[in-house]
């Protein structure tokens, strides 16, 4: 056979296809790796979190309904634009708390105590003097005034009940327990004197957040009458604090 005719035999004849497991897999890793990227994003892709930043911010900028601003300093600005509020201020009223919850804010306004002005010198008033803590005046107004950061307007206003109640036996056993467990008591009232009276005096209300909304809660105070022989003291005892907050000599009482 002549060398042409066995080069057009062998160019006629079809080749297997050679193809080795390992570059199989090979290759199958090589096209994972570049098709699993993020399509089309290429180096813009770290640009992205820059750019969602500067639209949310954007969006406060121009949209303020959609992300509200809410801040004590802006509660107490709103406020003070309602009419209704104005005339509590104009009375002697003062905001003795703000709170803030769920895109509003909660101000705890009170009227200037109504009670007569205390002797020099006296932190609180004496049972003995003054009678029951119950007749020693009405309590002092209370307003919650609630804020529409969304409206930016006063959206509810309310006067909060605080009335005067009386303890009940276990509250008392507490009231006992933090009288003997105080220092200042050990100090200013001697270890003879006994307990005389236990009277509840009017409650100071506190704002107290809880989750998504906000509660006025009182926090109870009692006044104690400690007698020895014809001497008596008088201590403030603040419930909440679980202390004696002050003590006081009240001079000779009743033989």
């Amino acid at each position: 056979m002549r060398e042409e005719d066995l080069i057009q035999r062998l160019n006629k004849i079809e080749r297997p296809e050679i193809e080795l497991p390992a570059q199989r897999q090979k290759l199958r890793r090589v096209l994972l790796r570049q098709y699993d990227r993020p399509p089309s994003f290429g180096l813009a892709w770290p640009v992205l979190p820059v750019a969602l930043a500067l639209a949310v911010f954007l969006v406060w900028v121009f949209q303020p309904s959609v992300f509200p601003r809410t801040d004590v300093a802006l509660a107490k600005e709103i406020a003070l634009q309602d009419a209704r509020v104005r005339s509590l201020i104009d009375r002697g009223a003062i905001i003795k708390e703000t709170e803030l919850a769920d895109n509003k804010g909660y101000l705890l306004v009170q009227l200037a105590e109504s009670r007569p002005a205390a002797a020099e010198g006296s932190v609180f008033f004496s049972i003995r003097e003054q009678g029951s803590p119950s007749s020693l005046g009405p309590t002092p107004a209370v307003f919650l005034v609630e804020v529409d950061f969304r409206g930016k307007k006063v959206s509810d206003l309310k006067e909060v009940p605080n009335p005067l109640s009386s303890f009940s036996p276990a509250e008392e056993e507490v009231i006992k327990a933090i009288s003997q467990q105080s220092d200042v008591v050990k100090k200013e009232v001697p270890f003879e004197a006994e307990i005389k009276e236990i009277q509840p005096i009017h409650s100071q209300l506190k704002l107290v957040k809880k989750g998504s909304r906000v509660e006025v809660k009182p926090e109870k105070e009692a006044v104690i009458i400690y007698k020895q022989d014809n001497k008596e003291w008088q201590g403030k005892i603040n419930l909440g604090s679980s202390r004696v907050e002050k003590i006081e000599f009240l001079g000779e009482g009743d033989q």
